[in-house]
């Protein structure tokens, strides 16, 4: 009889052994594969902001900085113009920009995508001068390479700052939530929809919001 319990009491104790070695094994799985999906996947990152030209022309360059192509890229965007001092809206608009198939990293020589809008009344010597201030801002959806993995989402905003002291305007970083409510809500969206059309210039795709 003691026989009998010493033998189930050793079963017992390797059948806990033997779970707990396939729960850790299990744990440690994912937990590579959550390090390599952090180390290799897709990266999409907004660069430096631009404003020039006349009429005035926005471009936002986004560029892949991880390992392994981003893929089926949507972006919406939204583009307002307003008088500084008495906060007038000039003009607003959005658009959703035509997907983009694949988006290479920047490592492996890919393509930066360039969000470009045109403030069609918006004056460049008003905004270097603190009369005017545009703002750009939306979001973009992108699979990160890994087929499991939720779609990721991130957020963009632009925006001019004048600086009364140095009488110099910056284009700055902005809060996209609160930017693309206060546009949605000044132009009474989803009115004020604009087109847009895919066009290609020095090797990289530009989408134009018109």
């Amino acid at each position: 009889m003691f026989g009998t319990f010493v033998g189930t009491g050793i079963s017992i104790w390797q059948a806990r052994i033997a779970q707990t070695a396939a729960i850790a094994a299990k744990n440690a799985a994912e937990t590579t594969q959550e390090t390599l999906e952090i180390s290799e996947r897709a990266f999409i990152v907004m660069g430096n902001p631009t404003l020039s030209g006349s009429p005035v022309v926005i471009n936002l360059p986004l560029t892949n900085t991880g390992s392994i192509p981003a893929r089926f890229v949507r972006v919406i965007a939204y583009e307002e113009t307003v008088t500084v001092t008495n906060q007038t809206i000039i003009e607003g608009h959005w658009g959703n920009l035509l997907p983009v198939e694949e988006i290479p990293p920047s490592s492996a020589g890919g393509m930066t995508i360039t969000l470009t809008t045109t403030a069609h009344f918006a004056n460049m010597s008003k905004i270097e001068h603190g009369k005017q201030a545009v703002v750009f801002a939306g979001k973009f959806e992108y699979s990160d390479g890994f087929p499991e993995t939720p779609e990721r989402t991130a957020w963009f905003c632009a925006n001019t700052l004048w600086n009364p002291e140095t009488r110099v305007y910056h284009l700055v970083p902005c809060d996209a939530s609160v930017m693309i409510s206060q546009i949605a809500k000044d132009i009474g969206y989803p009115s004020h929809y604009e087109g847009q059309t895919p066009i290609a210039t020095n090797g990289k795709s530009v989408w134009l919001l018109q």
